[in-house]
């Protein structure tokens, strides 16, 4: 049997914005490695006793994200969004949509043209579809689950 204490937390990953007078803003999450104080890294959304559970919550609330945030807006170069090498990412996401935007996806585009075709074609993918695209994204995500031993982290009197 199991931790009787252990809870799953769900909870909204923190997100730094950066405004660049001269650009768009940059989007990163916000890490150890970033000078975020701990309360900014997690934002508690919804608790559970069962991990499964959690599971589910947060792939709900990660498809929420996915249909309104455009990874190609301000997040940088491939290597932000995948860790697939570029080819791979591309021929694989080419696999699942159809025909991509013919301007490369490299480090020294601008991405103007991805932003658009995102724009235009994400709206019109299953929920299915839409799931396995951001699992090719996978350096970027909204949600995690936090395990918590709730007996340590809180006196019961």
């Amino acid at each position: 049997m199991g931790n009787p204490w252990q809870v799953y937390v769900v909870a909204r990953v923190g997100w730094h914005v950066e405004h660049r007078s001269h650009a768009s803003p940059d989007f990163h999450p916000a890490s150890r490695d970033t000078a975020a104080p701990e309360d900014r890294r997690f934002v508690p959304v919804a608790a559970f006793a069962v991990r499964e559970a959690a599971e589910v919550r947060m792939r709900e609330l990660e498809l929420e994200a996915a249909r309104i945030f455009n990874p190609f807006g301000s997040l940088g170069p491939p290597s932000v969004l995948s860790s697939l090498p570029v080819a791979d990412l591309c021929r694989r996401l080419g696999e699942l949509v159809g025909p991509l935007p013919v301007e490369p996806f490299d480090a020294s585009s601008r991405l103007r043209h991805w932003r658009l075709w995102w724009d235009e074609h994400a709206p019109t993918w299953s929920d299915e579809t839409l799931a396995a695209v951001w699992e090719l994204l996978d350096a970027v995500r909204f949600y995690a689950i936090l395990e918590v031993d709730a007996n340590e982290q809180f006196s019961i009197r």
